[in-house]
């Protein structure tokens, strides 16, 4: 029976991953303008790259993003949807995972829907 659940809950798995991967793919190839955050956050990243002025970074913003977004810079906008959407996906996953560690299998549930 366990041999069983555990299959289940690998096949909902997949098949939310494939969603989230499918509604990305869908969202990143539209090329739609970027929004207020996003285009912050790579202007600074290309201004790390490249070395020039970022006017619209205000201090209180982590530089994380922008560090790890500058190793990614390629000639499209992509990439930088991309990365963070990937860490997106590893956020949940983590999420998950230290819910059913230390609370639970529900717990785990609830937590990866709520991240």
């Amino acid at each position: 029976m366990t041999d069983h659940i555990s299959r289940e809950r690998l096949a909902l798995g997949a098949c939310i991953s494939l969603a989230y991967i499918g509604f990305m793919y869908y969202l990143i190839s539209r090329n739609a303008p970027f929004g207020w955050d996003e285009a912050v956050y790579s202007v600074k990243a290309r201004s790390i790259r490249f070395g020039t002025d970022a006017v619209t970074w205000d201090d209180y913003r982590a530089p994380g993003l922008p560090l790890l977004l500058k190793t990614f810079i390629t000639s499209g906008d992509a990439t930088l949807r991309v990365v963070p959407a990937i860490f997106g996906a590893v956020g949940i996953a983590n999420t998950w995972w230290l819910g059913k560690k230390f609370f639970g299998p529900v717990a785990g549930g609830i937590a990866g829907k709520s991240s």
